[in-house]
């Protein structure tokens, strides 16, 4: 579904340099995944940061991709290529409802390209701790990933980058909304594949939710940008969760 999006945004004249990686399903819990070469997952990526363990260091993904990138132009270039890739998958987690977003299924590679794996839990199936929603932001926006986008300025939220970034969520998610339609044809049509997360027409209302299907397109715009906020604005809550993840995974 992924791959499909980034086929609509590319044919609307929107590249954001997307990893809709192969997956290939050979049999009973068997198939096969592409390779991505060149990659770490973000807990990887944090695990070689000098502060403690039990510390989160929000610039370390940015002085990770510098290190890879050290010629000036090749950083400028992982950096654009890192902030179009966040923006997409970015707008495609949260419109899928795709839940356990922990910095174990994030991966970057050393040309900037951000990507998502593992989407065991999707359409708003989110896990619980205790009966609380783990998953407490519209999608996952934290302090390393502004980090990058604003090149390391303080403050990022305020950097012209930031505002760069922005426009290409709204974009890409004004896209997906004057296609909503094609997406909702297909989901319905995959109720009958036995897909565990996706049994009835109440997955297809949360799909139908996250597109604001029955909404013009600036109502649809202004619900997605509340939820931009509302992303950015709980990035500590996500902060936390990653480092109960850490702790748990040493």
């Amino acid at each position: 579904v992924i791959k499909i999006m980034d086929s609509i945004w590319k044919e609307e004249g929107l590249d954001l340099r997307m990893m809709p990686y192969g997956c290939l399903s050979t049999g009973e819990n068997v198939g096969l995944i592409e390779v991505v070469k060149n990659a770490l997952t973000v807990m990887d990526i944090q695990r070689t940061s000098r502060l403690s363990k039990f510390q989160f260091d929000s610039t370390r993904l940015h002085r990770w991709i510098k290190e890879k990138n050290e010629d000036e132009g090749r950083y400028l270039q992982a950096v654009e290529t890192f902030t179009h890739s966040c923006a997409g998958y970015c707008v495609a987690t949260f419109i899928l409802g795709i839940g356990d977003r922990n910095p174990d299924n994030i991966m970057v590679n050393e040309e900037g390209q951000i990507f998502h794996i593992d989407f065991g839990h999707f359409l708003g199936h989110f896990k619980k701790k205790f009966g609380i929603n783990r998953e407490r932001v519209p999608f996952v926006l934290t302090e390393d990933f502004l980090c990058v986008i604003a090149r390391g300025e303080d403050q990022p939220h305020k950097s012209a980058h930031f505002l760069n970034f922005q426009e290409l969520c709204y974009r890409a998610y004004k896209i997906l909304h004057k296609h909503s339609r094609l997406l909702i044809t297909l989901f319905t049509m995959m109720l009958s594949t036995g897909i565990p997360e996706l049994q009835s027409i109440e997955d297809i209302t949360y799909l139908r939710n996250t597109l604001q299907v029955d909404k013009n397109e600036n109502e649809a715009l202004q619900y997605f940008e509340t939820q931009l906020n509302d992303a950015y604005g709980g990035a500590w809550s996500t902060k936390l969760d990653w480092f109960f993840h850490s702790v748990k995974h040493m």
